[in-house]
């Protein structure tokens, strides 16, 4: 993997449960490690749930090969969190593929 291609920076953020005082339990995301990545734009659909309209976005992130990322993470990018699909190594580049959607919350 050339350096010179990891031109995006990126923000990746693991899910943390906490449980108030009434015993309801929350998710909250926490930032866990920034990085850079080379994008790659995989196209998108136009849905409509609930009866809105919604541009659901598949992206791949190419990143090193030691970013701490699972699959249960969420990757910030220019304001949008993308939620990880797929995280596929290749150890002969010495990098990680990971593709996301846009997370509709």
């Amino acid at each position: 993997m050339q350096a010179g291609l990891l031109k995006n920076p990126i923000d990746i953020y693991a899910a943390v449960i906490t449980t108030n005082e009434y015993g309801e339990q929350a998710t909250e995301w926490m930032k866990v490690y920034s990085t850079r990545a080379r994008l790659i734009h995989n196209g998108g659909n136009r849905e409509l749930p609930n009866g809105e309209v919604y541009h659901n976005y598949m992206k791949t992130f190419e990143v090193r090969e030691y970013v701490p990322i699972s699959d249960f993470d969420r990757i910030l990018f220019e304001g949008q969190f993308y939620r990880v699909v797929d995280i596929e190594p290749n150890s002969d580049q010495m990098k990680l593929i990971v593709r996301g959607e846009k997370v509709n919350d």
